[in-house]
């Protein structure tokens, strides 16, 4: 009898914990040069996990990926004048892009994601998750595929510089 209550008082505890754990969700729109919608981003943290998800639409495609989650803004990697150092972020794959025998950029992924073991508590963060992507149905004039910077859409990090951007993540306290 003793081994079934202390079975359940462990059972009871194992699921205290769990209902206490927070998680939380967010997805923004990926912008291609500014204004053009080339996808989404979706964020999410759960269980000491947080996970990331760029995904294109129509023609455009990943070749690069750079991501990062601070708790303020300043711990971005920025240069001086504050415009985001994305070789600095943490997270992402600098080798999406598909190449022809002539080294030509010919395409890229539809999809990346990663998920990063990573303690985060109740409250706010800051995400920047940059993008290199291609249009594969246009061509410039030298008939090289059409290549654009793409942000998770949010708030710029200084607006007169360029149009980086950060969106925000906010992780609930955890219920009793």
């Amino acid at each position: 009898m003793r081994k079934f209550i202390g079975f359940l008082i462990v059972t009871f505890l194992m699921l205290a914990i769990l209902c206490v754990v927070a998680s939380a969700e967010t997805t923004v729109d990926l912008l291609a040069g500014q204004d053009i919608l080339a996808g989404t981003v979706a964020v999410s943290y759960d269980s000491g996990y947080l996970c990331f998800i760029y995904e294109t639409e129509g023609d455009w495609q990943l070749v690069e990926t750079h991501f990062t989650i601070a708790e303020i803004l300043e711990n971005i990697p920025q240069t001086k004048k504050g415009n985001p150092k994305v070789g600095h972020f943490l997270y992402g794959d600098d080798e999406l892009g598909e190449y022809d025998a002539e080294d030509n950029l010919i395409g890229g992924a539809d999809i990346y994601g990663d998920c990063i073991e990573l303690e985060l508590v109740d409250g706010t963060y800051i995400i920047a998750a940059h993008a290199k992507l291609v249009n594969t149905e246009e061509v410039d004039d030298e008939d090289n595929l059409v290549t654009e910077t793409g942000w998770g859409e949010g708030d710029e990090f200084d607006d007169d510089r360029n149009w980086a951007m950060y969106f925000e993540l906010v992780i609930p306290e955890p219920e009793p």
